[in-house]
Parts: C-alpha cells; sequence; structure tokens
C-alpha cells in the first residue's frame, strides 16, 4: 500500500486567510506533527501557569495560499508574529484553534499529553528551514573552551 497514492485524491485541509498587520495570511488546522507541538507548549505553558502565547497557535497553523509549508522557518515565524498586534493575533490564532477542532475538551487532552514541566520541548528532524538547523548546530558548538598554552 502506497499511502501517498491513497491519499492524493483526499480533500485538502481549510485554508483561511486572516489579517495581521494590514497583511493577509493563510492559517489551516494543525497537523498531528504540529498538534503535538501544541501540547508540548501547552504543558510548559501550564507549569507556569500562564496561557500558551497567541503567536505560537498562529505558527503553528501558518501555511501557503494552498495550505502547504510556508518558505520561512517556525521560528522566523515566531518571532515576527511575536512582535505584531495582540487583538489581530489573537484573533486568528482562535481561528487555528477553530480549525484544528481545539475546544472543550481540548484542555483536558492536554493535561493527558502534556511534556512534564522543565523537559525541553522537542522539535521534530525536518522542522525548520536547513540555515536554520546549522545556525542551531553552530552555537551548541560555540561552548566555551579553554585557552592551550602554547610553549
Amino acid at each position: 500500500m502506497d499511502l501517498e497514492e491513497l491519499f492524493a485524491d483526499a480533500p485538502k485541509e481549510k485554508v483561511e486567510p486572516v489579517t495581521i498587520g494590514g497583511k493577509t495570511l493563510y492559517v489551516r488546522g494543525m497537523d498531528p506533527l504540529r498538534r503535538s507541538m501544541f501540547w508540548d507548549y501547552y504543558g510548559h505553558s501550564k507549569a507556569q501557569n500562564i496561557p500558551v502565547p497567541s503567536y505560537v497557535v498562529v505558527a503553528l497553523g501558518l501555511c501557503d495560499q494552498d495550505g502547504g509549508p510556508t518558505k520561512s522557518s517556525h521560528e522566523t515565524n515566531l518571532r515576527i508574529l511575536a512582535t505584531r498586534n495582540g487583538e489581530e493575533v489573537e484573533a486568528a490564532a482562535g481561528r487555528v484553534l477553530e480549525l484544528s477542532g481545539l475546544k472543550k475538551g481540548a484542555l483536558e487532552e492536554a493535561e493527558k499529553n502534556a511534556t512534564p514541566a522543565g523537559a525541553p520541548v522537542p522539535v521534530p528532524a525536518g522542522v525548520g528551514s536547513r540555515k536554520d538547523r546549522r545556525a542551531a548546530a553552530a552555537r551548541s558548538r560555540k561552548a566555551p573552551r579553554r585557552p592551550v598554552r602554547r610553549a
């Protein structure tokens, strides 16, 4: 069985336009990977007794006009959305949650699936651009080193 052939004619996710800062962006419901990331964010936020930031929810549902992934990385999307109009981002986050089917009962499910407090939020391989992954790898290698004494 070939899953690509099986799902080739499946209906696409519903994509909706939202306006943030006078610009039209497109959002859709979160796929299973993004939904898992949402639950992890929720677990960490709950441990700190704060809600998941709305710009995180929008970034998880962000897509292109056809429902495909955006050209920018998730980290870049987070950085940009965090500086935009709060009311507009909040409204867009509501649309993403609604399209994802996260209504009543979602928080109870999140509590069952949440990552324990203090654990790092996993970012699956392949999420983010190659450039972002290389930069992250370079940062992790830049540990302080002792100077070498030469005689």
